[in-house]
């Protein structure tokens, strides 16, 4: 990993020869002091406070259960809790050094778990690495520290830049659905617009229509069913349309030509995704869930399948086509798409479908869907704490616009113009980002290589210092070593 003849005073070891992992200990929350000045880490940081520390520092937590492999730095005492191994370096290794030696070794990846992601410390310690002098490890922490503080500045201006761009974006669609954004236009075009009474008497023709529609094929669908002896579950009626609003009080904007409807009022009938995990198979039906829906499209790259079968059966209760809008209402919930192909697939509980009439503009309401469960509602009708859930029925009761279709259009064109070139930013912004996490990496190699500073020859050698750290552990074995071996001979 070093250059040994660039690093003639390191020492090339096994991790565990230089380095215990300790096992943290449980401390449950009501056990806690939260006035306490020490923190309690687990494997994700800092979860809380104590008023005594278990381990006194400087010393590093490195996460063994859930986000395997984090590592933290702690310059005074800490707790670090079950899911975490703790490190206290030797007198002859400087703390800071070794967290960012750990971090650079990326002990995520030898996680070999199938369910709860775990580090078992004895793979860590076959890691091969290489140990420079104390003095060194000290101009190595001091140059990266240097070189990160730059670099970091760069980071957090690119945060603080893509925030502002969200920002921006939330700013656009809220002129957009207060009527700010064709105000100018809608005077001027006052005399040729649709009303939104004839728009939403149109939606209610075609919504009915549909409904007639699906009926007809229930009813062909129950015939069947009895004919053949009445085999399997009977065909499900449809939902009647709900055409009287809610009271969607006074909080609203109110623009000339407009109405406010819930979106179930002026959609079809919204309907979410399977709430039972398919049986997946290698090719066949695309199975979408939030994960795939991305940037107001469906992102099919990395989607799973399900059988031809399985997928009519589902799509009996929903069945989204071209046109339609789909919202995420699990995890990450108000992430939308607008359906842009006419080929077949089926949705996971955690998206919802909302068919769109053909005389409203689907990206139209895909953008207000999107703003006004960001913007606030969302958070009012969540359910669920562990994960964030938006109810069906919170979703249809969602206030929306409703402006005349060539308003609509209008809105949607001038929206997208300001989005596509914040959009272009923002990829810039995350290019940039990952150019710097390169940077960091690269900074750390070089400096593990033995290239980043220079070598002092009247340094101890390191394979001094790892000869009386062994010394140390013949003599002394520690708690950490003991149960090792304990659990080599198990």
């Amino acid at each position: 990993m070093f250059d040994c003849k660039r690093a003639s005073n390191w020492v090339r070891c096994k991790l565990g020869d230089a380095l215990s992992f300790e096992y943290g200990k449980a401390l449950k929350k009501e056990n806690r002091n939260e006035a306490g000045p020490f923190n309690v880490y687990g494997s994700s940081g800092i979860v809380g406070k104590h008023d005594e520390p278990l381990v006194d520092g400087p010393a590093v937590v490195v996460g063994r259960k859930g986000s395997v492999g984090s590592v933290f730095y702690s310059e005074s005492g800490f707790w670090p809790i079950d899911t975490t191994y703790y490190v206290n370096p030797p007198e002859y290794f400087d703390a800071k050094f070794v967290a960012h030696y750990l971090g650079f070794l990326r002990l995520s990846e030898l996680d070999t778990s199938t369910a709860v992601p775990g580090l078992n410390r004895d793979d860590a310690y076959r890691v091969q690495v290489g140990i420079p002098p104390i003095n060194e490890q000290r101009r190595i922490v001091a140059k990266v520290e240097e070189l990160f503080s730059e670099l970091d500045k760069g980071v957090e201006s690119l945060k603080t830049a893509r925030a502002q761009l969200k920002t921006y974006r939330q700013s656009l669609l809220k002129a957009a659905f207060e009527g700010r954004l064709t105000e100018q236009w809608r005077r001027d075009n006052a005399d040729q617009l649709e009303t939104a009474d004839q728009l939403l008497q149109r939606i209610r023709e075609e919504r009915e229509a549909r409904y007639q529609k699906q009926l007809e094929d229930w009813k062909a669908a129950v015939a069947e069913w009895e004919m053949s002896g009445q085999l399997g579950r009977k065909p499900r009626k449809p939902r009647a349309n709900k055409m009287v609003g809610i009271d969607l009080g006074d909080s609203l904007e109110n623009v000339d030509g407009w109405l406010w409807k819930p979106l179930e009022e002026i959609s079809g009938i919204i309907v979410d995704g399977a709430h039972k995990t398919p049986r997946y198979v290698d090719a066949g039906i695309p199975f979408i869930s939030a994960k795939d829906i991305k940037d107001l499209r469906v992102d099919f790259s990395g989607t799973r399948f399900i059988s031809q079968e399985e997928h009519e059966a589902l799509i009996r209760r929903c069945h989204p086509s071209e046109g339609d809008v789909l919202v995420t209402k699990s995890g990450t919930i108000g992430r939308v798409a607008v359906v842009e192909t006419d080929e077949q697939f089926s949705l996971f509980e955690s998206v919802a479908l909302v068919p769109v009439p053909k005389c409203m503009d689907s990206r139209f309401v895909a953008y207000a869907c999107y703003f006004y469960i960001n913007n606030g509602y969302a958070e009012k009708k969540q359910k669920g704490v562990a994960v964030r859930h938006l109810h069906l029925e919170d979703l249809r009761q969602l206030p929306i616009p409703v402006p005349p279709i060539q308003e609509q259009e209008r809105l949607v064109r001038v929206i997208e113009v300001h989005i596509t070139s914040t959009r272009e930013v923002e990829k810039g912004i995350e290019r940039e980002l990952v150019r710097a996490e390169h940077l960091h990496q690269s900074i750390l190699k070089r400096a593990f290589e033995g290239k980043l500073v220079p070598q002092d020859p009247d340094d101890e050698p390191a394979g001094v210092l790892l000869e009386r750290i062994r010394q140390e552990q013949a003599d002394t074995p520690k708690p950490g070593r003991r149960r090792r071996k304990a659990e080599a001979s198990a």
